[in-house]
């Protein structure tokens, strides 16, 4: 899942936050103790229903149903291809099927823009209705039932940068220490705003990978001293940690406690779909 430009997550984006609309419906899929379901009206949707089956049948515990988008199939698909070239992009090594016509290159020419075939096979959810890519499905809602901080604890284990009491270095170049650990200023973000802490630790994950975290986090870059940005926002360009540090000044993303939860208000606010729905698929 490679539709992708690392450093702006308002593009397509890979893994687990491939950013897709669906003209006609969707899957959203959660995990409960009781035994799942499927929506009937899976079989109205040809090639659906036996994949979602078999899902199922290897895990009894999730539930899945249908959400209409009210989106013409046609219409999308022009509007993320051939309608706003280098919208969305493959790597420039990618066969030329998976490549548009137009030939359009970013960011340094890594990115080509996708071929319109390439972003349709993408944003089919049939695609990837299996137990490699079901997740990008997940209702991503804060619950208490089933979210908790050992769960949490368990995604950021080996992010160094993730562990103990929140410490940071203000404007000043001064450390500074936040009498709260990181996970539980994720806790309590995931239920102010309604959104999963795994969702939120799986991004920062996502975005700053494993170990001691990318320079965006350090807090000592140069003119942006205090400033951190852990899921890479408006990170593209030339210079990705510049860019990416200045949305985080125009947007108060420090590392105070504040700043934490204007993160994941943010992305609470980027993943609203339908109602308070949320789904990776349907990242805008």
């Amino acid at each position: 899942m490679l539709l992708k430009n690392i450093f702006n997550i308002n593009k397509i984006v890979s893994f687990l936050s491939i950013i897709l609309l669906l003209s006609s419906m969707f899957v959203v899929f959660m995990q409960k103790e009781a035994k799942a379901n499927y929506d009937s009206k899976f079989k109205d949707y040809p090639g659906y229903e036996e994949l979602i089956k078999s899902l199922q049948e290897a895990h009894p515990n999730w539930e899945f149903e249908i959400l209409e988008t009210g989106l013409n199939w046609t219409d999308v698909i022009a509007a993320e291809s051939t309608g706003n070239h280098g919208r969305n992009v493959v790597p420039v090594g990618w066969e030329s099927k998976w490549k548009c016509y137009c030939g359009k290159k970013v960011d340094q020419g890594a990115w080509v823009c996708a071929a319109s075939t390439a972003v349709a096979y993408y944003m089919d959810p049939r695609n990837s209705l299996n137990e490699e890519y079901i997740f990008q499905f997940e209702q991503l809602t804060y619950d208490p039932e089933i979210q908790t901080i050992e769960g949490v604890e368990q995604i950021l284990k080996d992010c160094n940068y993730m562990q103990g009491n929140i410490k940071y270095y203000d404007s000043n170049k001064k450390e500074q220490t936040i009498d709260k650990t990181y996970i539980q200023v994720i806790m309590e973000a995931a239920k102010e705003y309604n959104i999963s802490p795994y969702h939120i630790a799986s991004r920062i994950r996502q975005e700053q990978g494993s170990g001691n975290g990318s320079v965006m986090i350090g807090g000592k870059y140069s003119g942006y001293e205090g400033l951190y940005n852990y899921y890479n926002i408006g990170a593209f360009g030339d210079n990705v940690i510049a860019s990416g540090l200045k949305t985080a000044r125009d947007r108060r993303l420090d590392k105070s406690r504040k700043g934490y939860k204007r993160w994941s208000r943010r992305n609470s606010k980027k993943l609203y779909f339908n109602r308070a729905r949320y789904i990776i698929f349907t990242k805008i």
